[in-house]
């Protein structure tokens, strides 16, 4: 089905018109009354007059519903399963011919496949034999008294913004697999709501997804006024994410490719894409098909340029803040423009001037979003509830650093389907402890989830905090055992009642259970024998051999980070905690020349300091430790170090 789309002409009269009055409305010729009297069915009459507008954007004719109608009578029917498709956009109606074999007519002349003809007053639409409409628009009156107070959900979506995410796992281009850093969407989402939000515009609305060649073509189709492009990009490409069958793995589309993308979808002035925002490295290379389309306002980063990941929720923010007000693109992009170069962040006014306004010497002065008389007071409802964010639960997928390919290794064993020769039923992610088991586990159950591979969701079992809670003296071990096996089967068992989905099911810190390897290898095998649909995740310090089981498994050790990888995870959770890592902490770095080391940065001195080898090991569990207490005791690395040797 399509969504609404925009109204540009009905919009103006909003604070006129009844929202529950279509603006089209299909009704019977006469012909088709006659033969419905005639067969005895004039009851019919009603239920076969269709309304399109705003809240009802489309009708599609379809063999099967007709046939159940007329099934009792000695009608003709020579309807073609989908037949013809009548479609309500920014105040116009079309319709579509579906059907190579139809006789569909428009004013008696034959409707070519695929194409949109335009619907006037009073038109004649035939889709077969004896079924006539005519097309008659509504007419609405003036009526202060009769102004409706309350603005229907549909026409607030007629203000649409369409934001498409691309963070693909892998990405195949023509000479290499890339693997590409994982972007907080997150973080920009919340920007462009909140944006939203803060302008108050009754009328916005807001529509997410994953950008693929399809999802890009089905926005067009569903029309929008914002098209919103987030993720990674090189000049001259964008890494959409994986269609059905690998959606795993990203496709690297050229200009050339958009180009037949966009070739196809219904024609701009039906879309109604005002604005396209690529927020994406070097994506002002990637402009031209959406300015060939026919969009008038593209924003894009410069081509030869990468965006920091930090400036595209600030910019998208003020943009939408501006837009919703009533601002012009020209003046929404200057005063977003203008919130990046005024950050605090070192190097703002070197990202704030990446990002392009295009065509360079376009007019863009329209105004997308104009305000509507007297509406903004009835609308004083909390508008982040109206924008409610796909990211909220994935604060692990969004926090993952420096693990992209063990992520990538993971999700490839759990997203293996049934036919697939290496199906895995089981997972088992090993490692030493503090080395993010946990957290790679929930950010890879996430993702999959996000993604469609775990309709059921994913449910996470704390097997050790469960453990913690006992006491091993009075139960003895065999006891200790017991208890926390028969908490997990209690805890299972609710889930198993509470959908029948695929789902994934994640148990977390298994150490205990495992101490009994081989009674632990039967709890597991009568879990996956009674629940076809799930797959299981296992995390462990203490697996020395491969799990024999009865379903495929795969075992996984996560090591530890590399020393740079270490450093700069340190840096960073330093510069989250606004505690900064400076050229005092690291005085007594051995080596350490503050003049000859002047333009190096500090993580790489960090990473030959004793503290990593010694303290944080990569591990990312101890290096966060390690940072909350420098942080809290607003010390020096140097005097933390010390302090740790002290006895």
């Amino acid at each position: 089905m399509f969504s609404s789309g925009r109204a540009d002409e009905l919009s103006q009269a909003l604070g006129d018109m009844d929202m529950l009055l279509p603006p089209f409305t299909l009704a019977m010729d006469a012909k088709t009354t006659s033969c419905l009297k005639r067969h005895e069915l004039a009851g019919l009459d009603a239920y076969m007059r269709i309304g399109l507008g705003p809240e009802t954007p489309t009708h599609v004719f379809k063999r099967e519903h007709y046939k159940r109608i007329l099934k009792a009578r000695d009608l003709v029917m020579s309807m073609s399963k989908d037949h013809c498709e009548v479609v309500f956009r920014r105040g116009k109606l079309y319709a579509t011919n579906l059907s190579q074999t139809s006789t569909t007519t428009l004013n008696k002349r034959h409707m070519s496949v695929g194409v949109l003809y335009e619907l006037h007053d009073g038109a004649e639409l035939c889709l077969f034999g004896w079924l006539f409409y005519t097309v008659q628009a509504t007419r609405y009156e003036v009526d202060s008294m009769a102004q409706r107070q309350i603005l229907h959900e549909t026409m607030i979506a007629s203000y649409l913004t369409h934001v498409l995410f691309m963070n693909p796992l892998i990405t195949r281009t023509v000479n290499a697999l890339l693997f590409g850093e994982r972007l907080s969407f997150q973080s920009e989402y919340h920007g462009i709501a909140s944006g939203l939000a803060l302008s108050e515009h009754p009328m916005v609305g807001l529509k997410t997804g994953f950008a693929t060649l399809f999802n890009l073509h089905k926005a067009l189709v569903d029309g929008c006024c914002v098209l919103h492009l987030a993720g990674h990009g090189l000049p001259g490409q964008l890494f959409f994410e994986g269609e059905a069958s690998q959606p795993l793995m990203g496709t690297a589309v050229n200009a050339e490719a958009l180009d037949q993308c966009l070739q196809l979808a219904p024609p701009h002035a039906v879309s109604g894409v005002q604005l396209a925002l690529l927020l994406v490295c070097h994506s002002a290379s990637m402009a031209g098909p959406f300015l060939r389309y026919g969009i008038p306002h593209v924003i894009a980063v410069d081509a030869s340029s990468k965006l920091q990941d930090w400036v595209a929720p600030i910019f998208a923010q003020r943009l939408y803040q501006e837009l919703g007000g009533g601002q012009s693109v020209q003046a929404a992009f200057d005063r977003a423009v203008a919130s990046v170069r005024s950050h605090d962040l070192n190097g703002a006014e070197a990202e704030s001037d990446k990002i392009q306004l295009l065509p360079h010497h376009g007019d863009h002065h329209d105004v997308l979003f104009p305000s509507l008389r007297g509406t903004v007071a009835m609308m004083r409802d909390p508008f982040l509830k109206r924008f409610p964010s796909p990211f909220l639960h994935l604060h692990a997928a969004e926090t993952l650093e420096f693990r992209h390919k063990e992520a990538v290794v993971v999700s490839t064993y759990l997203a293996r389907p049934p036919h697939h020769p290496f199906f895995t039923r089981l997972v088992l992610l090993t490692g030493p402890e503090g080395v993010g088991k946990s957290h790679l586990a929930r950010a890879v159950g996430d993702d999959l989830a996000l993604r469609g591979y775990f309709d059921g969701g994913v449910h996470v079992i704390h097997v050790q905090a469960f453990a913690d809670t006992l006491d091993t003296a009075v139960l003895g071990q065999d006891g200790y055992y017991d208890a926390v096996q028969a908490e997990v089967s209690v805890r299972l068992k609710a889930f198993a009642g509470a959908s029948k989905k695929q789902c994934l099911v994640l148990l977390d810190g298994c150490d205990v259970l495992l101490r009994r390897q081989s009674d632990f290898e039967s709890f597991l095998d009568s879990i996956l024998s009674s629940q076809n649909d799930w797959k299981l995740l296992v995390t462990t310090s203490i697996a020395k051999a491969p799990l024999l089981l009865g379903f495929s498994a795969q075992t996984y050790a996560l090591q530890p980070l590399p020393y740079e990888a270490s450093a700069q995870l340190f840096a960073k959770l330093m510069a989250r905690a606004r505690y900064p890592l400076s050229v005092y902490h690291l005085l007594d770095t051995p080596g350490f020349d503050v003049e000859v080391h002047a333009e190096v940065d500090l993580w790489r001195i960090l990473a030959t300091h004793p503290i990593a080898q010694h303290v944080l090991r990569g591990l990312p569990g101890t290096i966060t430790r390690v940072v909350n207490d420098i942080v809290a005791g607003q010390t020096t690395v140097d005097a933390w170090y010390k302090q740790s040797l002290a006895p």
